[in-house]
């Protein structure tokens, strides 16, 4: 899926918000691995776009309206070699080995108690 195409971004938030209310999530693990580093350049308004730019902005944007709309949904976002770990993905999600996880997690258990 690319995630830099708008389109592809309004179907995987559909997509999500299907799952999270169909099965009554409670937490909502997004586990893969990309390789957008590799990057690319695409031609946009005149202008040569970094297509990795666009990638990590969308993400962004993504996980910051799931979390806005769902903010009892603890949100896990993790990948092989820490791939989810950059400042952006930590900001509204945790990972399952992080102490920022971990602690978010006891939080919303002690307080579902």
């Amino acid at each position: 899926m690319d995630l830099t195409d708008a389109q592809a971004i309004v179907h995987l938030e559909k997509t999500v918000i299907q799952l999270i209310e169909r099965y009554r999530l409670d937490l909502f693990r997004l586990d893969y691995n990309t390789s957008p580093f590799d990057g690319g350049q695409m031609p946009r308004d005149g202008y040569q776009e970094s297509t990795l730019w666009r990638y990590y902005e969308n993400v962004y944007r993504l996980y910051d309206r799931l979390a806005s709309r769902y903010p009892n949904v603890i949100m896990e976002n993790c990948a092989g070699g820490g791939g989810r770990t950059d400042p952006g993905c930590c900001a509204t999600s945790t990972t399952p080995g992080s102490p920022t996880g971990r602690l978010r997690r006891a939080r919303r258990a002690s307080s579902t108690a």
